[in-house]
């Protein structure tokens, strides 16, 4: 079994927030700007939250996963898997050795066929192209509540659960985990 050893880094984030301020005010039927940062930082943050949730990428971002291969396969995290930008192999102190797309490995759907074993580094892009309508009215949702609740901290762990509709979230059917 292929094991994750450490927790998947964002190295490139989504190059702009799927739910816009302006969307999200909208939404919520206000119409002042004094708080358009304040209304941007929610927007990230409930994408953030609910992608941490279902393990999933709503849009295109560039992963980084140290993980320990000993399958052919490998199921990279946050997918889904759009391209491999590198795979580096860390054969022992000071010496790694980057592999060869289509030598040392190749993509094949949603997987990575890796034919070598050892401690490795994927640098991978992923995310949705088309994020489904649910999913976005999620977002809305959730942030449209953290905006109101703003004294409610959301940084870690298990503060999301505070969100008092979480079970009729449509992300629900979305999760997907990667062990």
């Amino acid at each position: 079994m292929n094991l994750i050893l450490s927790k998947p880094q964002i190295v490139q984030d989504l190059a702009a927030e799927i739910i816009s301020p302006t969307e999200l005010k909208n939404w919520m039927q206000i119409s002042f700007n004094e708080q358009d940062d304040e209304v941007y930082q929610v927007c990230k943050s409930a994408r953030t939250l609910l992608e941490q949730y279902t393990s999933k990428s709503f849009g295109t971002k560039t992963m980084r996963a140290e993980i320990e291969v000993d399958e052919d396969f490998v199921r990279l995290p946050y997918g889904p898997l759009q391209s491999v930008v590198s795979i580096v192999l860390h054969v022992g102190f000071g010496n790694n050795e980057t592999l060869v797309a289509g030598t040392d490995y190749e993509v094949v759907g949603t997987r990575v066929r890796v034919l070598r074993q050892g401690f490795m580094t994927f640098t991978y892009r992923v995310g949705m192209v088309d994020l489904p309508e649910d999913l976005r009215a999620d977002i809305l949702r959730l942030g449209a509540w953290m905006f109101q609740n703003k004294g409610i901290q959301f940084e870690t762990g298990d503060e999301i659960k505070k969100y008092p509709d979480w079970a009729a979230l449509a992300a629900n059917r979305y999760i997907d985990r990667v062990i």
